[in-house]
């Protein structure tokens, strides 16, 4: 394939609250933040080799936590064949988690939401599994090897529309076993609790929800993958439904532009900062209402998202 186009990506490490001690994340935003990335790899990568999971299994699942550290380290160093390993190591893990295992995960998932992320071990979510197949698509491009590319390209798209199946299905169960339990429903709607969710979720509006669970940028990435690799359709439809999603000029002038055929002798630049948004937790005495009609009240733990 004759690819001529360049894109350009320079990263911070966005770092994700697993089973890890506080103190360690610290050191790990402190060291991301410095721009030392050469002394984060380092670092992680010696809390890999001394990980009881990657001394106990034979299927290397390794701690995701530190992998995914340790090839975004490596991947801002330009060590592209070295983070690709490190996010095959992640992949792995993450599969084995979230795609491979038949063992029912629901308890560990309710205490993750109603206390924080630190409650249970790190297994990953569904963007992690989207963005390690996207930036390996990032280094195999910076290798040259562009047939690898347009496979993790591929997996990261298949990821993201397997996502949004999981998640309809998931909220659907859950609003049917919540409309069936009427003493929750009373609970929720009284106005002690509307009254404090109100003044705790006030900065929501400052987070936004793309639609249908799927991460724009990684829809408008392997858009421009496919629209510079002569891939017309797929190239047409991810840049249309980046577009659809954010709202965005410049993905609109893209798009514009490929079906003009004005695509060429451009350089597209991206620039990655800051850190993802935590959960922190908050407590609330809940009235209960039994079925007696005694009013109890029980303390519940919930989480607040924090910038």
């Amino acid at each position: 394939m004759n690819f001529v186009k360049v894109i350009v990506v320079s990263s911070i490490v966005m770092s994700i609250f697993g089973c890890v001690a506080t103190s360690e994340v610290k050191e790990t935003n402190k060291i991301t933040s410095s721009g030392n990335y050469a002394k984060m790899a380092k670092y992680a990568e010696k809390k890999l080799k001394g990980s009881f999971l990657n001394k106990l299994s034979e299927k290397k699942n390794v701690d995701l936590y530190w992998a995914l550290q340790a090839g975004s380290a490596r991947r801002n160093l330009g060590d592209y064949e070295k983070s690709n390993q490190w996010f095959d190591d992640a992949e792995n893990t993450y599969k084995f988690h979230n795609e491979d295992s038949i063992l029912d995960k629901a308890g560990d998932v309710v205490v993750s939401f109603l206390v924080n992320d630190k409650a249970t071990d790190y297994k990953g979510e569904v963007y992690d599994g989207v963005m390690i197949n996207t930036y390996k698509a990032l280094n195999y491009l910076a290798l040259g090897d562009h047939a690898k590319t347009r496979v993790e390209f591929n997996r990261s798209v298949d990821r993201q529309r397997r996502a949004k199946q999981v998640f309809d299905a998931e909220i659907k169960q859950k609003e049917e076993e919540l409309a069936k339990k009427e003493n929750v429903l009373q609970t929720l709607n009284s106005d002690t609790v509307k009254n404090k969710f109100t003044a705790e979720y006030s900065n929501l509006d400052k987070f936004k929800v793309y639609p249908d669970f799927v991460n724009p940028y990684t829809t408008y990435i392997s858009g421009l993958f496919y629209a510079l690799s002569n891939d017309r359709e797929k190239g047409m439809n991810k840049l249309k439904e980046a577009y659809a999603m954010t709202d965005n000029e410049v993905i609109k002038k893209d798009f514009e532009n490929y079906i003009k055929g004005v695509f060429d002798n451009r350089a597209w630049v991206f620039f990655e900062n800051g850190l993802s948004a935590t959960k922190e937790e908050f407590n609330i005495h809940l009235p209960l209402f039994l079925v007696t009609n005694k009013l109890k009240y029980a303390g519940v733990s919930f989480p607040r998202l924090k910038n």
